[in-house]
């Protein structure tokens, strides 16, 4: 298997990882905490890309503005 491949294989971890730091900010207000390190703050801006699902029943939600609610994300979020 060459370097593509792998990476277009593995993508969706990082996504998972991003998806998970994303709830876990939401659920302490901006925060999450890093076992013996204390709090960290994480923002999301500018812009989020959002998929589901693959080939013709793919879905797209494109949310844009700096320091935007994200209100479309958010629900996506909290419907899994």
């Amino acid at each position: 298997m060459d370097l593509i491949d792998l990476i277009e294989e593995k993508r969706f971890i990082g996504q998972e990882f991003l998806a998970w730091l994303w709830f876990k900010s939401e659920e302490r207000g901006g925060s999450v905490e890093l076992p013996g390190r204390g709090d960290i703050q994480v923002a999301f801006e500018k812009h989020m890309l959002l998929e589901y699902g693959e080939g013709p029943e793919s879905e797209k939600l494109i949310c844009r503005g700096l320091q935007t609610e994200l209100r479309e994300a958010r629900a996506g979020l909290a419907l899994g």
